[in-house]
């Protein structure tokens, strides 16, 4: 039994070494923010109402235009892109993914309208961001709530 337990202990420790530590091997024990948002007309989540209106969102953050190109994503992938994630939900379009504590102002345009979003991804918790969308402070009671438990910026077309 002891041998056992030895060898057990030399194959665990060989399986876990990493012999190449510039390997590609990825550890996902890293917050990194992101924006995630709906387009709201008359209270109702237009990605949700029509899903080709997605295609219509462009992104503009330091100089580079982004759309969404039916990339989706379940972890981080290091590189800023539009895109969603469908085991939370196909309707809603995220911005990421940034480094922790970035912030900046991003412009977002759908058809005819604009919002500018200055934007502060300080925290390791939600409360700790603080978005400002078109000069006006949006709070967690600003948000679009999606479905129970999930919250995300509302750019509100008026």
């Amino acid at each position: 039994m002891k041998r056992l337990l030895i060898l057990f202990a030399l194959i665990w420790g060989l399986v876990s070494c990493n012999k190449n530590p510039e390997s590609d091997i990825v550890i996902f024990d890293r917050y990194f923010p992101y924006l995630s948002f709906v387009i709201v007309e008359n209270g109702v989540n237009i990605f949700e109402a029509d899903p080709n209106t997605m295609y219509e969102v462009e992104v503009i953050y330091n100089g580079q235009t982004y759309k969404y190109t039916d990339e989706t994503r379940a972890v981080p992938f290091f590189e800023l892109a539009l895109h969603t994630r469908p085991s939370i939900s196909p309707y809603i379009l995220y911005f990421s993914d940034f480094n922790q504590g970035e912030s900046g102002s991003l412009t977002l345009k759908f058809r005819d309208n604009e919002w500018r979003l200055d934007f502060s991804l300080t925290g390791y918790f939600e409360e700790d961001e603080h978005y400002i969308v078109n000069g006006n402070e949006i709070t967690r009671d600003d948000f679009f709530e999606v479905f129970p438990q999930h919250k995300v910026l509302p750019f509100i077309i008026k």
